[in-house]
């Protein structure tokens, strides 16, 4: 997961997915250093490879133990793959965990421009799950 290259440390992202039936909660957890490419190819990655159910009520994608290295604008790109993907996030309920008040910008902007999915930033995981749950 890390890398050394001479003096500067280097860490790379790691991205999981879990479904939880019962819930019928997508969890999409990151770890380590994250940004706007890590997002979007992770999310076509689970695409392709069929991991995002249709029985989803919603999405809880968690950064509390990753470092968002994205400028704002991001949001927008987000949005964008979302809309482009219609029938994998259209009617869904996206929480975004998020553990510093720097990292809290990107769900902000992205609750603004949703439209057809809802996206809200959270912090902690059981009013992210209460939330999809409703």
């Amino acid at each position: 997961m890390q890398e050394s290259v001479g003096k500067i440390m280097k860490i790379n992202h790691k991205c999981t997915f879990h479904f939880d039936e019962e819930k019928g909660i997508l969890f999409k957890n990151y770890t380590g250093r994250v940004t706007l490419d890590n997002v979007i190819n992770t999310w076509k990655n689970a695409i392709e490879k069929d991991k995002v159910s249709h029985d989803t009520k919603g999405i809880v994608v968690n950064f509390l133990k990753a470092k968002i290295d994205m400028e704002p604008v991001a949001a927008e790109e987000i949005v964008a793959f979302y809309r482009s993907n219609m029938e994998i996030f259209g009617g869904k309920k996206i929480a975004i965990l998020t553990g510093t008040p720097r990292d809290i910008i990107i769900p902000v902007l992205m609750h603004e421009q949703s439209r057809g999915f809802e996206v809200r930033p959270f912090s902690t995981l059981d009013a992210a799950c209460d939330w999809i749950s409703e």
